[in-house]
């Protein structure tokens, strides 16, 4: 009998089912697709053109077999692709399929080849197993302009390798990167660079991994692996969950019955800065600490009503300090319910979505996040109601330009959200917001048009308006840091924007050009001119440029 506070036991047990379950169940293989890769733009494109039966889930990653069987469906509709669309679909189908020897060659084996596929660049298959890998590389160089007599400059490489697969029912991958960071350290963006506590000015390292184990069943997909998620159809911001912070551990189902879906999620979590529970000394005097632990469950619920409208509702606990928490495995439970029931000590949000195609290559879609709600103080600035709202369009090949894309979205996050009063609980993984990265008492308007000129290349112009309401040095709290929740003697009523003004005004343009498959080169060039308007009074401006050039190998 496993002990319900014993959390590594749980754990245990849990891994064990999944090695287990595919023995119990006849499986496909399902290896997941990183929430940046091109195909979910593809895909995006083809829900726009009215091409699906349903809605795409706005859940990602999506399992490299959920995307065969999406693009496979477009041979039913291949005359109502353009040149450019076909080329594409095949070779994402061809990049994405899992062959292995029995269906691939006929033999049962195969030896180790170097692109035999056109797509890896090592690949050894044999009877119901299939092995691939390819070097991960990546070289930056960015130049800063940070006045008009201050200029500042950093270069980060990274190298690793990936290694994904299929053996019979279960799909496997992993993905290890050793990055450095040299020159202006403190230019580093924190939601890039998730590991830059304690670094020297000069520069910092870090490395990171990323491996899963997964299967599929009809009706279910689940994962066990450390992966990035992204929750929502925000095109740059997601309320919930975005895949802007660094990957964490977790267990991942996706259940579907119909028109309806489910997905559950459980996951570990970092604290940053951590939370120190306890210490001891060894013998030799070493100071060792211990750390309290954080955990976060989310799920959700989405029903495609017709094939031109999805709506959805979704909710998530972050909490720590205690052992892995029973009453949040349940993947049908009620999460801010069982919140309750476990004495308020948890943070809770929730929140409902719609996504809509009311015209052939338009989408829409619209969110709204109930961290905190007190229904009998709506409209008064009450500071308990902490709320966010997004809403975006994306409009493909407008006014007849081909192979183009239009998306305006706007993010609005009232101040407090995403902060608790305990710092554990805190909606933040390794010190990054695992919602929207413009964070609370602030609000974002991005534009951008993208062009596919032929299949390698690529070009985007983009413009954003940000502000944000920021916690003035004087120490009074208006709500906009999520670490800092509301205290005694913060006001009760807040006002949107309160506090030092912060106004943040950018236009870019970069460029991407595939020279073989997955080595890219890329630039861009931004200018973003910035106000500030102190709380005690007074203005600052500034205007800062950033240029870039880069080399990759497969980023995804």
């Amino acid at each position: 009998m496993l002990n319900p506070n014993d959390s590594r036991a749980w754990t245990r047990a849990i891994v064990l089912a999944l090695f287990l379950c595919p023995v119990l169940w006849q499986t496909a293989t399902a290896v997941d697709v990183p929430p940046k890769h091109p195909v979910y733009d593809f895909l995006l494109r083809m829900e726009a053109r009215g091409l699906f039966e349903s809605p795409l889930p706005q859940t990602m990653p999506y399992t490299r077999e959920d995307v065969v069987r999406r693009l496979t469906l477009l041979r039913g509709h291949w005359e109502a692709l353009n040149g450019l669309e076909k080329r594409e679909a095949g070779e994402y189908l061809s990049q994405l399929a899992d062959s292995t020897g029995d269906d691939a060659d006929g033999n049962g084996s195969g030896p180790l080849a170097f692109y035999r596929n056109g797509h890896d660049l090592a690949e050894l298959r044999g009877p119901a197993w299939r092995v691939a890998g390819n070097p991960v590389f990546e070289a930056r160089q960015e130049f800063h302009r940070l006045s008009a007599d201050s200029n500042g400059a950093m270069s980060v490489w990274a190298s690793g390798f990936e290694v994904h697969g299929v053996l019979r029912h279960f799909g496997f991958s992993v993905r290890a990167t050793d990055a450095h960071v040299r020159g202006d350290a403190k230019l580093a963006d924190r939601t890039d660079f998730p590991y830059r506590y304690d670094v020297r000015p000069s520069g910092f390292d870090y490395d990171e991994a990323d491996a899963g184990i997964s299967y599929e069943v009809p009706h279910a997909a689940l994962f066990f692996g450390k992966a990035r998620n992204h929750w929502g159809s925000g095109r740059f911001e997601s309320l919930i969950l975005s895949d802007q912070p660094t990957s964490y551990t977790q267990f991942r189902g996706r259940f579907t019955l119909g028109p309806v879906e489910l997905t559950a999620l459980q996951a570990k979590l970092q604290q940053r800065p951590p939370v120190v529970v306890g210490t001891d000394t060894t013998a030799e005097g070493i100071v060792r600490r211990d750390y309290a632990e954080k955990f976060l469950a989310a799920h959700r619920l989405q029903v495609n009503v017709s094939r031109w409208l999805q709506v959805g509702i979704y909710e998530a606990v972050v909490y720590g300090e205690r052992s892995f928490d029973l009453d949040y495995v349940n993947p049908m439970m009620f999460l801010r319910s069982a919140e309750h029931y476990a004495d308020d000590r948890d943070n809770a949000l929730m929140g409902f979505d719609l996504k809509w195609r009311p015209l052939r290559d338009v989408l829409l879609h619209g969110d709204l996040l109930i961290d905190d709600v007190s229904t009998t103080h709506l409209g008064e600035g009450f500071f308990g109601n902490k709320l966010g709202f997004q809403g975006g369009a994306e409009w493909y090949d407008p006014a007849g330009l081909s192979n183009t894309r239009l998306v305006c979205e706007y993010t609005r996050i009232e101040p407090y959200v995403y902060s608790h009063k305990f710092a554990i609980n805190s909606y933040q993984h390794y010190g990054s917001v695992l919602g929207a990265s413009t964070g609370p008492n602030s609000d974002v308007l991005t534009a951008s048009l993208a062009w596919t000129v032929s299949r390698p290349v690529q070009l985007e112009v983009w413009t954003q308006w940000r502000r944000h309401g920021a916690n003035p040095a004087s120490g009074t709290n208006v709500g906009g840091d999520p670490r800092r929740p509301w205290g005694p003697g913060d006001a009760q009523h807040v006002h949107f924007l309160d506090g030092d003004k912060e106004t943040f005004r950018t236009v870019g343009l970069q460029g991407r050009v595939e020279m073989i498959h997955d080595l890219y080169v890329a630039a861009s060039a931004s200018v973003t001119s910035s106000d500030t308007r102190f709380m005690a009074g007074g203005k600052r401006s500034e205007t800062r440029s950033l240029g870039m050039a880069e080399l990759r190998w497969n980023p995804w």
